[in-house]
């Protein structure tokens, strides 16, 4: 992966739509934006409507609004360029081909938060909360995406992370200094911390289960001998008849799968057919 070329992607979801955005994002997103524009005063954070047209040819493709991002603030900590043009595909694939044509390369998946991330716009944690963020199921899991976005989750590795430098740092002059033991006061003292470092790192992996279930949610099966009312109690979770009920037994010969939130728990759940 270069990560010294501009980049491009469609930023909105592909298909036909009132709108879809183009992303360039690198050291030349300004000038392709330019080309493109047939102009290069766009100011930082502010909406310009321009004519887009093919350098090439001079063709005119649509009208659109461009945002430049001058680095280092912007979300990729490079210089990036939006452009929201009419959500044709014809159209954002033809922007996308000049854009290729001016020198950028299609972005990979994720490319944009990875830049993010190597220049230190966001770290580890705050990346995955996009993602999370993106595959919410529910509100609950979204409220606990944004508040790892905005660094909660990170603020509490944070004093973790100090703690253990300082002790690396203890440590080391130990070792650089071989003739020199690490005086008793001293290396109790460094266990002491090590003990509260383990304390805190268990309150935090405690929180993991009951974040995961609230990202994830459940997996759930109905299971059980012919005609006992699974169908039921199926049709009962969801709130309408979704499997067949009768008192015929076999009824159901095909798994039914449905998802429904519980108190802020995405479920999966499946009705399956009788054991025999």
């Amino acid at each position: 992966m270069q990560m010294d070329k501009t980049i491009v992607a469609l930023a909105t979801p592909p298909g036909r739509s009132g709108i879809g955005v183009v992303r360039l994002s690198g050291k030349g997103a300004l000038a392709i934006a330019a080309s493109l524009a047939g102009r290069a005063d766009f100011e930082p954070r502010e909406a310009t409507l321009a004519p887009l047209s093919d350098p090439q040819s001079g063709d005119l493709i649509d009208e659109a609004i461009i945002t430049f991002f001058a680095a280092p603030k912007s979300y990729t900590g490079e210089d990036v360029v939006e452009i929201a043009c009419h959500g044709s595909p014809v159209v954002l694939r033809r922007v996308i081909d000049v854009c290729l044509a001016g020198g950028a390369r299609l972005a990979e998946a994720g490319e944009f938060t990875l830049r993010a991330l190597a220049n230190g716009r966001i770290d580890l944690a705050e990346a995955e909360a996009i993602r999370d963020l993106i595959d919410a199921q529910t509100q609950a899991s979204a409220r606990q995406a944004v508040r790892q976005m905005r660094g909660e989750f990170s603020h509490q590795l944070q004093p973790i992370k100090d703690e253990l430098l300082d002790i690396i740092v203890v440590l080391e002059s130990a070792i650089e200094f071989v003739e020199d033991d690490l005086p008793e006061i001293q290396a109790e003292g460094v266990k002491k911390r090590l003990a509260e470092i383990a304390r805190l790192i268990g309150g935090v992996a405690d929180t993991y289960q009951a974040g995961r279930l609230i990202r994830e949610g459940l997996r759930v099966a109905l299971v059980g001998r012919p005609n006992v009312g699974k169908s039921s109690l199926f049709n009962a979770l969801l709130g309408h008849d979704r499997a067949i009920v009768t008192e015929v037994a076999g009824t159901t010969r095909d798994q039914l799968h449905e998802k429904i939130t519980i108190g802020d728990i995405p479920i999966s759940l499946w009705d399956t057919a009788g054991l025999r």
